[in-house]
């Protein structure tokens, strides 16, 4: 038979209770009472006394500990710790003045800035406990609503502020209320908004007309240079023997006669060229007919005897 135990009893609680604390109180005890680990395990060494000189030495509350001379401090048993005090620009200031003035005047001047610091850390909470308490008796402030700015007479502005974009704010429901309580200096700050802006566009509008003329510009010097190349590679005129001279003669009379004899003279030159082409046709069929072989002919002509 199997034993449970009963968790509804009180007295089981409190005995579970009573154990638990007693577990807590003797953990306490023993983290108390345990020996405190070191920080470092690193102990002084003698050589950092000659590889630290001038301004290192042995603590005089501890001897294990190093004790900057320079700086008035203590360290830690590190090497790495020393070796990043030394390049500080505040231990080469203070060993500056050590080697020049000597130790007590280093002490001197810590315990100055040790006071000075005091005296500002003193004055600055002086300074700010009226400050807080002010803060503390002021009431909280509402935030004031922030008026909308809107144009009251637009005959001050130029035409330019039609272009300007209308904030969100002038849409609102209270702009009624706000419109009528406008100032003049709101109307004079719009205005020279507007203004600027108009100046811009015209500043934009000048540019874009003078692009343009320098694209007109280079087109117009293209299309001249092509012209001219142009004009140099062109084959010269040909020689016009006495058939062009004929033709352009006849052409020219017949321009100066009425335009229904210019048609009658045309039909007339038609037919004509017509009944010369039907002939010179009828011609070389002929002499094809006499010559059937011609190439032979004229292979046998060429042949030698």
């Amino acid at each position: 038979m199997s034993f449970s135990e009963n968790t509804s009893d009180s007295e089981w609680k409190t005995d579970k209770m009573l154990k638990a604390r007693t577990a807590k109180k003797s953990l306490k005890l023993d983290k108390e009472h345990r020996t405190l680990k070191p920080k470092y395990n690193q102990k002084f060494c003698e050589k950092w006394l000659k590889i630290f000189d001038p301004w290192l030495r042995r603590a005089a509350e501890d001897p294990n500990k190093p004790f900057c001379r320079a700086c008035q401090c203590t360290m830690d048993c590190n090497r790495c710790h020393l070796v990043r005090h030394e390049r500080t620009t505040k231990h080469k200031r203070n060993l500056e003045a050590l080697l020049t003035k000597g130790e007590g005047a280093a002490v001197q001047e810590f315990r100055i800035r040790q006071q000075r610091s005091k005296y500002y850390h003193q004055r600055k909470l002086v300074v700010m406990e009226p400050l807080a308490e002010n803060h503390e008796l002021e009431p909280p402030s509402t935030p004031e609503p922030m008026p909308v700015m809107a144009i009251a007479d637009q005959s001050l502005c130029s035409a330019a502020s039609e272009k300007v974009t209308v904030p969100k704010q002038e849409f609102l429901s209270e702009t009624e209320v706000t419109t009528k309580m406008t100032e003049p200096p709101s109307s004079h700050a719009n205005c020279s908004d507007s203004s600027s802006s108009a100046s811009k566009q015209e500043g934009i509008k000048l540019l874009m007309q003078i692009h343009q003329d320098k694209n007109e510009l280079m087109e117009s010097f293209r299309e001249l240079m092509g012209s001219q190349r142009t004009l140099s590679h062109t084959p010269p005129p040909k020689e016009k023997n006495h058939v062009d001279l004929f033709f352009e003669s006849v052409s020219s009379s017949v321009k100066a006669l009425s335009p229904k004899l210019v048609a009658e003279a045309k039909m007339r030159v038609s037919q004509l060229i017509c009944e010369l082409e039907l002939r010179g046709l009828s011609e070389t069929s002929q002499t094809d007919a006499l010559n059937p072989n011609p190439q032979a002919n004229e292979s046998l002509a060429l042949r030698p005897s």
